[in-house]
Formats: structure tokens, C-alpha cells, sequence
């Protein structure tokens, strides 16, 4: 595995980053979600996203606000 100039510059090796990549890609998730629409004449929405894993005993998954809340979002 190469690593670009910038990356070597922080001291990290390639194998530091092969650690790091090794104890968080498990951690990663696809969530896919179904919404129910206004109208009876619509067909549910669905869509996908990715998160990942907090507290695997909880079942706790962080991911973007909009994946899990209908609507508007103000910041």
C-alpha cells in the first residue's frame, strides 16, 4: 500500500493506516430505509445510506440526521 507525501508528513506508516482501516471498515454499515408516502396513491419510498457501529451490545449506529428524520433540517 503507497501512501500520498501528505500522509507521511503526519509520521504515520503504511502499516499504521492498514491497522487503523483493519479495526474500523467492520464497523461500517449499509442502512436501507422504507417511508411511508402522504398519499395512498404513491408507493412507500426507500433508500440507502451508510452509518456505523457505536455500541454493538446497544445497537447504537451513527449516521446522518437525515437518513432516520423525515423533513426539513435547519442548521
Amino acid at each position: 500500500m503507497e501512501i500520498g507525501p501528505e500522509l507521511k508528513e503526519s509520521g504515520a506508516t503504511a502499516e499504521d493506516w492498514r491497522n487503523a482501516l483493519g479495526k474500523v471498515v467492520p464497523a461500517v454499515v449499509v442502512i436501507r430505509t422504507t417511508t411511508c408516502r402522504a398519499f395512498d396513491t404513491e408507493q412507500a419510498g426507500s433508500g440507502s445510506a451508510t452509518g456505523f457501529v457505536v455500541d454493538k451490545k446497544r445497537g447504537i449506529i451513527l449516521t446522518n440526521r437525515h437518513v432516520v428524520t423525515p423533513g426539513s433540517s435547519f442548521s
